[in-house]
């Protein structure tokens, strides 16, 4: 299953101005092609797709001009492209409102979609060990920033999905984990005999307490997880901890149950 955790991250200077660098460009990537959206639209009554504009910034970055956006992390920047599709095509299905130009004086955020892992601080003794790379240095490994000193509440044993890191305009610095997680709750068989009137029952085969309405809020923040994770038509950029997106009568016409009340897992 999946899981989501916030926590504070403490850049050092230089990983502070390389994280703003990276801001930077993905808030200008979104800019720009939303100007360049609108204005194709105006003309010709199509907007772009995630694919024509990812080919289009493939050249951009080869311009003089634009040679800095090669500083970012190339993933983040096409995040950020597929962010901007999404808020279009929430817009015109009408669940969302007109996508906003960014600015750098409001809270911004990145998606790394790949490549974070957690890197656990060394003991002395370990200093030789060939895994501990970044001695006395654990926390947040992000590509091309390096391991960032993080506030982690608790052990993070899973892979991680992806990671969407905010700024605050106080200058506070965030990021949201996606990471899997094992459920050892999880049972191979469903209970046909329960009925509605019974909310608690003991598996006979593990021994394990269950209570059915527990059980059933577990399964609806799994599926919200699960649809938080992927990049599907309708509902691909609903990121925890992530875009701004104020949504308008939401409806998601097709709903998925992951496990129904009572505990049977997916096939």
């Amino acid at each position: 299953m999946l899981n989501v955790l916030k926590v504070r991250i403490y850049p050092n200077k230089q990983q502070e101005i390389a994280l703003n660098r990276n801001l930077g460009c993905a808030r200008f990537v979104w800019n720009y092609y939303l100007n360049k959206t609108n204005n194709q639209y105006q003309e010709t009554g199509f907007g772009m797709t995630y694919c024509q504009m990812a080919k289009d910034l493939t050249q951009l970055k080869k311009l003089s001009n634009y040679e800095w956006l090669a500083e970012s992390t190339a993933a983040t920047l096409q995040q950020a492209l597929k962010n901007l599709e999404s808020a279009f095509k929430n817009f015109f299905e009408k669940r969302a409102k007109f996508p906003k130009f960014k600015s750098k004086h409001k809270k911004q955020s990145i998606r790394y979609p790949e490549s974070c892992s957690i890197k656990k601080r060394c003991d002395p003794g370990d200093l030789q060990s060939p895994s501990c790379s970044a001695p006395r240095q654990g926390g947040l490994k992000l590509p091309k920033i390096g391991v960032v000193k993080a506030k982690i509440t608790r052990q993070i044993t899973g892979k991680i999905k992806s990671v969407t890191l905010s700024k605050t305009s106080t200058d506070k610095y965030f990021a949201c984990l996606l990471f899997e997680t094992e459920d050892k709750a999880t049972i191979s068989k469903s209970n046909d005999l329960l009925t509605l009137s019974i909310r608690d029952w003991v598996c006979p085969e593990c021994q394990t307490h269950h209570h059915r309405d527990e059980n059933a809020a577990k399964n609806l923040r799994q599926e919200g997880l699960r649809i938080l994770s992927t990049n599907t038509e309708g509902h691909s950029e609903f990121q925890a901890c992530g875009e701004t997106v104020r949504l308008v009568n939401t409806c998601i016409k097709k709903q998925v149950s992951v496990n129904q009340e009572s505990p049977a897992t997916l096939p």
